[in-house]
This record gives C-alpha cells, structure tokens and sequence, in this order.
C-alpha cells in the first residue's frame, strides 16, 4: 500500500484501502490530536485548484477493491463513501467555478459510472442521501450555487442579528443580571440563530420546511391532503409522512405516491399512536423549518411560501397563522355552531413579541389556540430544547404548543387561513375516551405546571400563562366528573410527584362533590309553590269536567 501521487485527497485512497485490507478493526474513543482546519496556507485552501481529485481516489479504490477479491462485498459501503466523498467536494468547493465542475462531473460521469444512480432508497445508509443526490441529479449548477448565495445572505443576516441581541442583552439584562420580562428561558436555538442549520453536515442546503403527517387510516382524505402540500410554490419543501400502522390502504398510497414523488418520504410504523408517529418524523426532518398537517385536513391555497419570507424577514421563531372549518355531513348544528370560526383569530398580532408574551395577548382575548398544525416553527428551537410530543396520552397539542412558545424568541401571527381542519362526525364520548381525555390532560396540566416553576414573566404574561394551565386542568377535571370513583382513583397513580398529587387532589374534590350534588334528594318545594301547583291541579280538572258536560249536553240533542 501506498498514498496516491496526487497533491489533494490523497489520505482518502490510503485510508479506504487500509480498512479494506484489514482483518480486525477496532475504535478507541478518546481525544488524541489537535486537527487544525481552516488555514491560509493549507492544501484544504486550495482545493479549488484541482477539485476532481477525490475523482482519481474513487475510481483507484473501485479498482483495488476488484483486484483483492473484496468486491461485491464491499458494494454497498464504496458506493455510500461515494456519495459521502461527492457531497463533501461539493461543501468544499471555493470558486463558483470549482462548484461548477465538480457538479457537473458528478451529474453526468461519477455518480452513474461509480454505480450510486438506480439504487433503492434502503441501499444507502444515510437516510437523507436519496434526496440529496437526487438534488445533484436534477438540479442545475445555477440552482445550487443560488442556493449557497442564499445561504451566505441569511447567515450574513443571522449574525448582524446576534450582534444586535448581544448588544441589548449588554445595555438591558434585566433586573441583578438575570433575564428580562417575557423570558422564559429557553435554551438557545445555535450559535447562528434564528437562521441556523441551513445546510446538511456535507453542505447540501436543507429544505425550507419539513411537513409531517401523521396518517391513520385516512385512506378517503390522503390523497387531498398530500395534493394540498404538494402544491405549493416557491418554496423548497420535503413532506414526511408517518404512517402509523394503517390497516386501511392508506400505506399503499402512501408508496405510491412517493414512487413518482420525490418530495415525499415515508415512514412505515407499527401503531403507537400520533405522538410516537410525529416523534418518528422529527427525527429525520432536515428543513429549517417545521409545520405539521393531519392526514384528514388540508391546506386550502399556495401559501406557505408567504409565511416563510415573513418569518424569515423578521428572523421568526415561531409564526403562527389561521384555520377555515370544514363541515363534513353529520356534524350536528350545535357542534358547528360552536367551531365554524373557532380557529380564526381576529385579533392584530402582526407585531413580534415573544413566545410567551404572544401566547399571552392571545389568551387575553380567547385566541390562544393550542393546535400543532397552526404554526410554522423553527427546527433549531424544536431540537435546541429537546421538544417532543408526549407518546400514550391524549390531547398532546396541549403540552407540545405550550413548549414551542415558551422557547419561541421571537414570534408572530399572520391571520392566513391556509389550514382546512375538517370537522367529522363522531359518536358520544363514552367511559373509556372519557378515561382518556381526563388522563391526557392531566398529564399535560401537570408538565406544564413544571415548565414555568422558577421562572419570571411579567405579571400579565404570568397571569395568562397560569389561566391556559388552569383550562387544562379544568378540562380533565371535567371529564373526570363522567367517571366513576376508581377510574378517579387511578389518576392518582399517574405521577407520584408532590405537585401531580397536588393538582390530582383537586380533580378528586371536584368528583366527589359533584358525585354528592347527583345524589342529594332534592329540596321540599316552597309553601307558595305548594299552593300554585295546587290550583293548577284543580283547574286542569275543572276544565276536564267543562269539557265532559258540554259533550254529554251536544249527545243529548
């Protein structure tokens, strides 16, 4: 074995061969040299000049591979180092010149001859790499290098931000240092918030959103719902949907579509419920930011696109927007009565604020909503903050939406109705849903509670913040009144914490005095009553004897 005689990537051969050869391999985690990176007068600053080595280290490595005997048995893994090797090049090129050949001798001579074109999504072993290089397949060498230019912009953008933040933050810490009003502490995004993670580790830019949707056997309303996505324009996106363990046919739509898709991916899972199924989704979403759409809605008109440049404009966190409701056949007058305009918000909340203090002027005015589909949010904040939806319960908006605005930094709201939440018949809520909406709310009450504790708001934030909290906790408290005492009894083993207790006893005070309010006989009606209801027997009956005789006396004729 020897290096290669080329000036650049010459540890790649070397390195890929040394592996190749080697019988036993192992790995030891521990810190071992400085690497310097970055220096002016380094091979890795020159790169421009000769970009198409790595080129000359595949197609030896290929070679090599065949002659030793260890090909096709190391088919799959050359052909993922190809492809690592490709994006990499592609990171690193300089020049818009250097960007240029290597695109194009990736699109038209690597990719094919080196064997990474026709291969099934499951051949890679990154799951972002069919996208990816599909992106260098199809897009255009203008497209690309467009792409890096926004991409410098909004970092430019993103740092003059910082600047500013850090400058205020310097004049105006708030009272001994600590953070000012409306804060609530959230960890920040990155170090290039709001803008951040606008590009893959290998330097291929992210798309703009990441859509999730979560499918159930939806198979009627798929189809509109994926259309409704797949049309918008002017705006980069990639749609995830989760599918939850159908038993319908929605998974073979699902396949179907993405097959002649490739915007669309799909997650094929066991039945774990929607939290677990969107939770699935997060973890592969690359866009900068995410939005999420139930399988049986839809977006109503080509407008995703405007959000993202106004949440981009204002360097947003979170931007929430608006909802038409649909009604399906079925749906009784009182129902719709109550949610024909339940998610309109007429309220003005243009202007940026915090998450908190958002959440706030909204829920002063009854037009705080917790739906996750009613908002689109930064990635960053979601992964900076750890923020996932609570898998086995119900009502799990309640806590996901209150997290997101408690780490929002900036946000806003556009009063779009872009969302179509359709309103479908459904049958009385009988014991066991009862069961689980008193339980889903409680848990969520409870976290909530735990979210906020030690932190400082200003007083009117603090307040709003408190009266959503007490609605949750309203709410389980309600649909435990339906229960008996037993199922009352279990929520007490939810959560043995002191404050779950706390909130757990004030659901079981609840019950039992409204246990004690059904059984209590009721009072002796007053002597007036008394009175009244007796001359009303009497004139029913006098009327009735009226009657009797004028009868007898037409007869009698």
């Amino acid at each position: 074995m020897r290096f290669q005689e080329l000036r650049r990537t010459n540890d790649l051969y070397f390195t890929a061969l040394a592996l190749a050869h080697a019988e036993r391999i192992s790995y030891i985690q521990t810190y071992g040299i400085d690497y310097r990176v970055g220096h002016g007068t380094s091979l890795q600053s020159t790169l421009h000049e000769s970009p198409l080595d790595f080129v000359d280290a595949l197609t030896a490595i290929r070679g090599e591979l065949e002659r030793i005997g260890r090909w096709p048995a190391l088919e799959r893994a050359f052909t993922n180092l190809v492809v690592e090797v490709s994006l990499t090049a592609l990171r690193k090129a300089g020049t818009a010149e250097s960007f240029a050949t290597v695109h194009e001798a990736l699109r038209e001579d690597v990719l094919p001859r080196l064997g990474v074109t026709g291969r099934a999504d499951d051949y890679f072993l990154r799951r972002d790499y069919p996208a990816l290089v599909a992106d260098i397949l199809e897009r255009s060498t203008t497209e690309l290098i467009f792409q890096r230019l926004q991409q410098a912009q909004q970092q430019a953008a993103s740092a003059r931000a910082q600047a500013h933040s850090a400058l205020l933050a310097v004049i105006d810490p708030g009272p001994d240092g600590a953070p000012g009003p409306d804060a609530a502490t959230p960890t920040p995004a990155s170090p290039t918030s709001p803008t951040s993670g606008l590009a893959d580790a290998d330097g291929v830019p992210r798309p703009d959103v990441s859509v999730i949707i979560p499918v159930h056997n939806t198979e009627a309303y798929l189809r509109d719902c994926l259309d409704s996505v797949l049309r918008q324009s002017g705006v980069d996106i990639e749609i995830i949907c989760a599918d939850d363990g159908s038993t319908d046919a929605s998974g073979t739509l699902l396949a179907r579509i993405a097959a002649s898709e490739p915007r669309v991916r799909v997650l094929a899972l066991s039945h774990a419920g929607q939290s677990q199924a969107r939770n699935a989704a997060l973890g592969i979403a690359r866009g900068r930011y995410l939005c999420f759409v139930d399988s049986d809605d839809f977006w109503r008109f080509d407008g995703l696109a405007e959000l993202v440049g106004h949440a981009d404009a204002e360097q947003l966190d979170l931007l929430a927007f608006d909802a038409e409701s649909i009604r399906d056949p079925g749906v009784g007058d009182r129902r719709w009565q109550r949610m024909a305009t339940f998610y309109q918000r007429p309220g003005d909340y243009r202007e940026t604020s915090s998450g908190p203090g958002l959440l706030a002027r909204m829920n002063a005015r009854r037009h705080y909503r917790a739906s996750a589909c009613l908002y689109l949010v930064r990635r960053s904040v979601i992964e900076a903050n750890d923020i996932r939806f609570r898998p086995g319960i119900s009502h799990e908006d309640n806590l996901f939406t209150f997290r997101v605005m408690l780490a929002a930094g900036r946000a806003a709201h556009l009063p779009a109705r872009l969302y179509g939440r359709r309103l479908r018949p459904h049958s009385i809520m009988g014991t066991a849903s009862r069961a689980v909406a008193a339980r889903g709310y409680f848990v969520c009450a409870v976290e909530m509670l735990r979210l906020v504790h030690g932190r400082r708001f200003e007083p009117e934030v603090a307040r709003q913040i408190g009266a959503v909290i007490h609605r949750v906790l309203r709410q389980a408290s309600e649909q435990a009144t339906g229960l008996g005492a037993d199922l009352v009894e279990r929520m007490g083993t939810i959560d043995p914490a002191p404050d779950a207790q706390a909130l757990y006893r004030l659901i079981a005070e609840a019950h039992a005095d409204a246990q004690f309010r059904r059984k209590r006989p009721s009072p002796p009606p007053h002597p007036v009553r008394r009175v009244a209801a007796g001359v009303r027997r009497r004139l029913r009956r006098l009327a009735r004897a009226t009657a009797d005789l004028a009868r007898a006396a037409r007869r009698s004729r």
